[in-house]
């Protein structure tokens, strides 16, 4: 199943972890109140993928032969080896933070969580910092590693201090952490680290996530994406072009033979069909396009692993604006109120992945969907709309508010997704709502979906 967070104002990103080789499948329906062309307009049209909707794999692990720790001092001469390793170690430890930080807002006993959190920084830590590189390329990667480790895990410790507060009922206590930033802040001193940790809130965040996206690089699998919608385009343009061309050649060739010379009038005839033929052209090409392409993979993207470039796995993508009325009834009951009147639209993003037993191995693989739903909210119009009560009506003190209303646009998000041996389909639901200034609520729902007998 998968994870949804809210990334920023406008970003919502869905992450889960594939354990198992073989077919998965994911169909992600987002019912919004727009028509076809507006969305079109907006996000783009079925020819091609939302340019901000981001579907990416990195690496968790590597092979259980290959799980070694860095205690061999030889290690470090291999290349990229190191690298790859210490970024799944990163990996893993963000990803087990990230779910540490989501229970922790809803846990009555955070104590449990912050010792589990201390004993996880403490972990990598000891096995990062136990044998370092010796080679100049690898010590660089080392040396950022180690401050943005340094720095994230002080981030998240300082973040649930925040979060407790004296009245709640919860207490946190601090003693461990305060010892472990401590002990933070005096190897930082040793290793000459302070000047990264130097300079304005906003220098110092896109300074440690510019060490974050380098760190990333040998975990982050390339994506090699041919666009089928493309090639089938480029095909049926040539044979009309010739199919066209090889008919009018014939009645040119046909009319002259029967008039026995060229006038004015069968000129004029030639020219209009020229004209005619040249103002159908683009739209009978994409008519037939769709007509071949109709229920087929817009996409196909190789999934390669990083540095090395084996195969992991491949992906098939579909994309549309089906209407809401056509879609199956399991997905209409999911759909949310009002959601399949004639005015809205659904937004139908699938995708088909295979991932490859042979070079997979042990590896668990991350998938991260990330949905940029900035050009939805921009189509709210601006402003507010303002609503008048009274207070204490009927007495000497009666009193008028002015309540500011902000427009919003509610939005269903339902996810269905089949994992390998899964008897049937699974579906998650959520329900979003966009303003102008972004996503103001998102919060789950319980999907109304067939289970297994």
């Amino acid at each position: 199943m998968f994870t949804l967070r809210r990334k920023g104002k406008r970003s919502l990103h869905l992450e889960r972890n594939l354990q198992q080789a073989g077919e998965y499948e994911i169909t992600l329906y987002l019912f919004t109140p727009h028509d076809r062309e507006t969305l079109e307009r907006a996000i783009g049209g079925t020819k091609t993928l939302p340019a901000n909707w981001l579907h990416g794999f990195r690496l968790l692990g590597l092979p259980a032969e290959d799980k070694t720790t860095l205690e061999n001092a030889s290690i470090s001469l291999l290349s990229p080896y190191y690298e790859v390793l210490c970024g799944t170690w990163l990996s893993r430890y963000q990803a087990s933070m990230d779910q540490l930080r989501r229970r922790f807002e809803h846990c009555e006993n955070p104590e449990e969580i912050i010792r589990r959190a201390l004993k996880l920084s403490e972990n990598l830590a000891r096995r990062l910092r136990q044998s370092p590189p010796e080679s100049n390329a690898q010590l660089a990667y080392f040396r950022r590693m180690d401050i943005y480790f340094s720095w994230y895990s002080e981030q998240f410790f300082l973040e649930c201090a925040t979060k407790v507060k004296d009245g709640d009922g919860r207490k946190l206590d601090n003693e461990q952490v305060r010892a472990f930033l401590d002990a933070e802040r005096q190897h930082r001193e040793r290793q000459g680290y302070l000047p990264d940790f130097q300079g304005s809130p906003s220098q110092i965040w896109n300074r440690m996530a510019m060490y974050n996206g380098l760190l990333q690089t040998p975990v982050v699998m390339k994506a090699q994406t041919t666009a089928i919608w493309d090639t089938t385009y480029k095909t049926v343009r040539g044979l009309y072009a010739m199919v066209i061309t090889t008919l009018f050649t014939l009645l040119i060739f046909h009319t002259i033979r029967a008039v026995d010379r060229l006038t004015i009038t069968v000129l004029l005839v030639i020219a209009l069909m020229h004209a005619v033929q040249d103002y159908l052209n683009y739209d009978m090409i994409s008519r037939i396009t769709g007509w071949i392409r109709k229920g087929r993979p817009t996409a196909r993207t190789r999934i390669l692993k990083p540095l090395t470039g084996d195969e992991v796995a491949t992906q098939l993508t579909w994309f549309d604006y089906p209407p809401p009325t056509r879609l199956p009834i399991d997905v209409q009951r999911n759909a949310g109120r009002g959601q399949t009147s004639e005015g809205m639209q659904a937004i139908l993003y699938k995708t088909r992945l295979t991932l490859n037993p042979e070079v997979l191995g042990q590896d668990h693989v991350q998938e991260v969907l990330k949905l940029d739903l900035e050009p939805l909210c921009e189509l709210i119009e601006g402003g507010q709309n303002r609503l008048f009560a009274q207070v204490n009506e009927g007495t000497a003190d009666t009193e008028i508010r002015v309540h500011e209303i902000e427009r919003q646009h509610g939005c269903t998000l339902l996810l269905v997704c089949s994992n390998p041996g899964d008897p049937v389909a699974r579906a998650q639901r959520w329900r979003v709502a966009l303003s102008g200034r972004g996503i103001t609520q998102c919060e789950a729902r319980e999907a109304n979906w067939p289970t297994p007998a």
